[in-house]
């Protein structure tokens, strides 16, 4: 590997885990980092897994290989971006990973009334309903309590309304994000991509696509980087065999993800003694929110004692770095990953439109973004060496998920999320679905 290379495999990874070797006697240390390498992702690997998704992308527009794509593409039928002039009162209902919230909203919308439910995520399970179309499903539901009418209901994926919002405030805004308890990314294809569309009738204009890239890997393509973690947690899930990617990167997971290493660990006798809990032993009992609090800067080794008391774990100080390593290196993989995708979208963007160089804005939400301490930071450096040819703007978006269903239509389950505390001190025993919010 060449200098320049190396220099950008640093830059890519970067240098926040030195810190957290500090005070780890260097026995453990070499055990520490034996188990937790396989989640170590060279630049290499992060530019391979960026050409195993543009394929993908490109498998999921067409109009023959679409049903065998892992990465879906669905078309949501949004073809613009707010502009400012939308009028109405609305309802949205935001259905998300742990919470469900209704909000009323004084805009504007077209009608889009056919939306299909593919497969249930988030850990929802309601039979009768997939395969159908849950616009009218919804519809006939208020219609049987006789209390009120809707005349127009749409459904509105959560991260073409995180996009839809952040348009308001940046014109330039044409990917939409969220990195919660879920993980998506859409797209507005330019009038150039609209013939790519194949599954739509017309070449003219522009249209939102729906990647559903938490798909990604389904078809084995992510073998090679997946570890035997990520194994075991796609078996002991809801839904083995599917979302592969999801699982990987996403805040239902992450927390879980660290408890099978803490777990290994603990049975080659480098933490806590060599004794587990039966807490630490039971899946989903060290919550993705734990991540965040435990790399806060200043006060993250306290907050590792104090959760890892709370687990029933005896954990002295040496434990306490560990598990905050873990916890590091950990989100770092879901950063880069969610990095070498989002350098995919951007790049098949400014190649479409035969750009030199591309100048966009990312509307992004979710509580691992913005309430992880260190998590945009990650991702923000693994894109720039990723995709070196465009300049990514991020937009935080506040509540999109649920406000910005309000300016388009179309297609995809509705999804929400709960906002669990910031890091920083912790409030008693409070529990939420992880650091993971939205999506």
């Amino acid at each position: 590997m060449s200098i320049k290379r190396t220099a950008a495999q640093r830059e890519v990874i970067g240098d926040m885990t030195a810190g957290h070797r500090e005070g780890i006697p260097a026995d453990v240390l070499s055990q520490v980092e034996a188990c937790l390498q396989p989640f170590r992702l060279s630049l290499d690997q992060l530019v391979v897994v960026s050409s195993w998704l543009r394929r993908d992308l490109i498998r999921g527009l067409g109009k023959h290989s679409h049903s065998r794509a892992a990465v879906k593409m669905l078309p949501t039928f949004v073809r613009a971006t707010p502009d400012g002039t939308e009028r109405g009162d609305f309802l949205a209902l935001d259905l998300g990973g742990t919470n469900f919230r209704v909000l009323h909203v004084s805009v504007g919308q077209k009608e889009q009334r056919v939306s299909i439910l593919i497969r249930w995520t988030k850990g929802f399970n309601c039979s009768g309903v997939e395969g159908r179309d849950v616009v009218q499903l919804l519809r006939e539901a208020v219609l049987r309590r006789g209390e009120y009418d809707i005349g127009s209901i749409a459904m509105v994926n959560d991260t073409v309304g995180t996009m839809m919002s952040c348009g308001y405030q940046d014109q330039s805004c044409e990917i939409g994000m969220i990195i919660g308890t879920h993980i998506h990314t859409h797209i507005t294809a330019v009038e150039r991509e609209m013939k790519n569309v194949k599954r739509v009738e017309g070449e003219e204009g522009r249209m939102c696509i729906n990647t559903e890239w938490g798909g990604f890997g389904d078809d084995g393509a992510l073998r090679t980087v997946l570890t035997a973690f990520d194994l075991q947690v796609d078996r002991e899930s809801l839904n083995p065999g599917v979302h592969t990617f999801e699982k990987m990167i996403s805040g239902m997971y992450l927390g879980e993800i660290v408890r099978l290493v803490l777990v290994k660990l603990t049975e080659q006798k480098v933490l806590f003694g060599g004794q587990p809990s039966p807490q630490l032993l039971t899946q989903g009992q060290f919550e993705t929110r734990f991540i965040s609090e435990i790399e806060h800067e200043d006060v993250g080794l306290d907050q590792a004692q104090a959760i890892l008391t709370e687990l029933a774990l005896e954990a002295g100080p040496v434990d306490c770095r560990v598990v905050r390593l873990v916890c590091n290196i950990v989100s770092t993989r879901s950063a880069q990953l969610c990095a070498a995708a989002l350098a995919t979208i951007a790049k098949r963007i400014r190649m479409n439109r035969g750009l030199d160089h591309l100048e966009t804005t990312v509307g992004v939400d979710g509580t691992v973004y913005k309430k992880h301490p260190n998590f945009n930071k990650k991702l923000q450096a693994a894109v720039r060496v990723l995709a070196p040819k465009c300049h990514i703007k991020f937009q935080v978006s506040e509540d999109g998920s649920g406000k910005g269903r309000r300016h388009g239509n179309g297609g995809g389950p509705a999804a929400g999320s709960p906002v669990p505390p910031p890091g920083g001190k912790r409030r008693g025993r409070e529990r939420g679905r992880g650091a993971g919010g939205r999506g």
